[in-house]
């Protein structure tokens, strides 16, 4: 009974997040977006800044999100 129930209340929990997100999904628009981490920071494209093997990338560094450099297109 009581792995009935624990499979249940799975269940349960996996659909309204299935739920949350495909509806929070549904409602997004295209155009220009920011990401933010839950750290504050913003995801922002970095062109040679740093002595890295790749000298375009992306990390959560930004702190102001009205920088081009943060601003993406989805």
């Amino acid at each position: 009974m009581s792995k009935t129930l624990l499979a249940f209340a799975c269940l349960m929990i996996v659909s309204s997040t299935l739920h949350v997100k495909l509806n929070h999904a549904a409602s997004f628009t295209a155009g220009q977006v920011n990401l933010k981490a839950d750290t504050g920071a913003y995801l922002a494209r970095c062109n040679n800044c740093g002595p890295n093997a790749y000298p375009d990338t992306a990390s959560l560094h930004e702190t102001n999100p009205d920088n081009p450099w943060a601003i993406w297109t989805a």
